[in-house]
């Protein structure tokens, strides 16, 4: 069991951080290119796999 509990995000947040509109997460979800965890019947992203989703595909904004 790992010491730090996992922290999980909704797909609002998960939209926000990634800079994406819920349509493109959910096909992204449905694609399995993020992964994602049915909890209690709700898409849940642990933050995590969120980070490191970010690090591994870089942003998909760029910025200045």
């Amino acid at each position: 069991k790992p010491a730090m509990s996992e922290n999980y995000l909704t797909r609002d947040e998960v939209a926000k951080k990634l800079k994406i509109s819920k349509g493109t997460l959910n096909n992204w979800t449905k694609e399995e290119k993020i992964p994602s965890h049915k909890i209690n019947r709700r898409v849940l992203f642990k933050e995590s796999e969120v980070e490191k989703f970010i690090n591994e595909k870089g942003n998909t904004n760029e910025k200045d």
